[in-house]
């Protein structure tokens, strides 16, 4: 018999726990601790989880602005390395003008991605936080069409 190690850290765990209706809060709280976002509301762009693997909502910010909020769980065979962090940012840059349709940067909604990991990416220094922004330098964008960040959850 073999001792797998369960650990709670998974996209299923990330949707019953950011998606329940009963406890909205939850998601406001983490976008305004790890985004620094003042989030007024939002809706779940994903409720059947068939699209994307984890959780995707549109939020409303205080500021009026829109913009999509998405927090999934990478494992290490997604993502292995720092080197593979640039190629990994403008892939799902490009998937969001793929699902939103758009032919240019000024149609799409600025995403704000938080990948949890349950490994160390980034070994060259103790942050357990790093995040990368692509934005077009021409843009009147308040916010960045892509903010993707990376929360090491491993004291190792």
């Amino acid at each position: 018999m073999t001792n797998k190690r369960a650990l709670p850290l998974n996209n299923d765990f990330l949707r019953k726990t950011f998606c329940n209706p009963m406890h909205p809060n939850i998601l406001i709280g983490f976008a305004k601790d790890m985004l620094d976002l003042d989030v007024e509301n939002f809706t779940l762009e994903n409720p059947d989880y068939s699209k994307y693997k984890g959780v995707s909502a549109l939020a409303h910010l205080k500021d009026g602005a829109d913009v999509i909020i998405r927090v999934q769980v990478l494992k290490s065979e997604d993502l292995s390395s720092e080197s593979e962090v640039e190629y990994y940012c403008l892939t799902e840059l490009t998937k969001n003008f793929e699902e939103r349709g758009a032919e240019d940067v000024s149609e799409l909604r600025p995403t704000f991605q938080v990948n949890i990991l349950d490994y160390r990416l980034f070994k060259s220094d103790s942050q357990h936080l790093h995040s990368f922004a692509i934005d077009h330098k021409d843009s009147s964008q308040k916010y960045a069409p892509l903010t993707t960040s990376f929360f090491e959850v491993v004291n190792k």
